[in-house]
């Protein structure tokens, strides 16, 4: 804890996001996966997650992730992962995050990967920014709930999937008649 309070004492958030807005380019998806680890990592201290939502960082990892959800699973699961460390127990980030396109971003990676890291990443990035009632308007016309069934379905040997796929659908579906609905209305076998 020393050394994340140490790093954003020396500007680290700042260095960090400016790497991460030179990323998003598709050939700089090495790049973005470095920038986004570093933050995932900085952003467990909360004074650096409020830094990395002031400085701009939510935006730039929603971009990153908007650029490279299709890109190698790594990629994608750090960046998703980061995102998930700087909303974490954050009203300020969950709104950021659902400002920059952070629902769509999430869906999208949902829809473009199956592999079980970057699934459950981005599921806990829908977890933790649908804990904002506004964001949660902005769910149903993404198609979060219907992906998060489908996700459901695909990975339901996996525990830390179908958890992070319940917390998502908990958040989305409390007191929002819109996002209850394909969930009352969906027939949902599982293997």
């Amino acid at each position: 804890r020393d050394n994340l309070v140490r790093a954003a004492a020396v500007g680290a958030v700042d260095v960090v996001v400016a790497v991460l807005r030179q990323s998003h380019a598709p050939a700089s998806a090495a790049l973005a996966e470095q920038a986004a680890g570093a933050l995932w990592n900085l952003c467990a201290h909360k004074n650096n997650q409020a830094l990395c939502g002031e400085r701009g960082g939510i935006e730039e990892l929603v971009r990153s992730l908007r650029v490279h959800c299709s890109a190698p699973n790594a990629v994608a699961e750090v960046v998703c992962g980061a995102l998930v460390s700087a909303t974490a127990n954050s009203p300020a980030n969950h709104r950021r995050c659902g400002e920059a396109g952070g629902v769509d971003a999430a869906v999208e990676t949902l829809r473009h990967s199956q592999h079980e890291g970057v699934v459950r990443q981005a599921c806990c990035v829908l977890w933790n920014i649908s804990a904002d009632v506004e964001i949660r308007a902005s769910c149903a016309p993404a198609g979060a709930v219907g992906e998060l069934l489908r996700v459901l379905r695909d990975f339901a040997e996996s525990p830390v999937v179908v958890e992070s796929v319940c917390g998502a659908l908990g958040n989305l579906t409390v007191q929002n008649e819109t996002n209850q609905q394909p969930v009352s209305y969906t027939h949902l076998t599982l293997p």
